[in-house]
This record gives C-alpha cells, structure tokens and sequence, in this order.
C-alpha cells in the first residue's frame, strides 16, 4: 500500500468529518471565528463548512489517483496552492474580514 495514498486519504477524512460539523453548526471549531465581526452564524458555517467538504473531495480524489499510480508533481503543487487559498479564504471568512 503506497503510505502516501494512505495519508492523504486519512487527511480527506478528517477535513469531511470537520467541515460537515462545521457546517451543521460547530463553529467553535473555527480558529478565526469572531461572533461579532462576522457576517452571521449561519453564512459563516454554510460558507466555510461547504469549502472545507469540497476540499476535501478533491483530498480524497488526490488520494484515489496516489492509489492508482505515480502523480505529476504538478499535481502535488497544485494541491498544496489549493490548500493555502483554502485556509486563507476560510479564516477571512470566519474571521469577518470576507
């Protein structure tokens, strides 16, 4: 079993796992969040929640592709982007910046 496939599936799961709770409500799981700057309960779990899940969809799909064979590095930059404009955007978000 290829351990990288195996991390990155782990990892898909846990970001499933979080942004569902975030987004049925657990907004205490948000490091940024500030009640009083943001723009509303329900939009910041609705916005940051949905963001968190669909990464991690395309987490598990990266971990589908490590399972089936070698990935461009591309691949692997293009997720660690991908990452990094996901944790900004949901900081600005909860923070209420965004």
């Amino acid at each position: 079993m290829n351990t990288s496939a195996l991390v990155v599936g782990a990892t898909a799961l846990a970001l499933l796992a979080a942004g569902v709770s975030i987004a049925r409500g657990n907004l205490w799981l948000l490091a940024n969040y500030d009640p009083e700057r943001a723009a509303g309960d329900s939009r910041v779990a609705r916005v940051t929640g949905g963001t968190i899940v669909a990464y991690g969809v395309v987490t598990a799909g990266l971990a589908v592709a490590l399972r089936r064979g070698p990935v461009a590095d591309g691949w692997w930059l293009a997720w660690t982007l991908l990452t990094l404009i996901v944790a900004f955007g949901v900081a600005a978000v909860a923070s209420g910046r965004a």
